[in-house]
């Protein structure tokens, strides 16, 4: 009997941790997202590959901290996650790793662009073609 009320309270004590996990709130999540980011950023400029992965993959981890409305909200910054965590992959010759992590940033970058022809669509095609004209030259 004692042992199944010690199982009990530690199923009971994992699912309470599991909860809190997940409810990281948005400012937390955009303090240390920029943290990581900036990190990000540095660990790219020295190609320091390992340290970069290790950084993305925790980056990717505080994103699943956040409840599902918030995910929904920042999803573009798991598509960036992903983008770049395929990058880096692929600069150390893992391509197996390379594909399956920009295939995870594809579905979010099709929202992403889906957004953007939402917000083009009033605008006159011509005009389109003139923004895209202007920054190709």
């Amino acid at each position: 009997m004692k042992k199944l009320i010690i199982i009990l309270s530690l199923f009971v004590c994992n699912i309470t941790l599991t909860a809190q996990t997940n409810d990281l709130s948005a400012e937390a999540f955009v303090a240390n997202a920029q943290t990581l980011q900036n990190s990000i950023r540095e660990k790219f400029k020295t190609k320091d590959y390992e340290s970069l992965e290790k950084l993305i993959t925790e980056s990717i981890m505080l994103f699943s901290r956040l409840s599902d409305e918030n995910q929904t909200v920042y999803k573009d910054f798991q598509a960036k996650n992903y983008y770049n965590l395929a990058c880096v992959y692929a600069l150390q010759n893992k391509n197996e790793e390379a594909i399956d992590a920009f295939e995870k940033s594809i579905p979010d970058y099709k929202a992403m662009i889906t957004k953007i022809i939402q917000m083009l669509e009033p605008t006159p095609i011509w005009i389109i073609f003139a923004m895209m004209n202007d920054l190709s030259n």
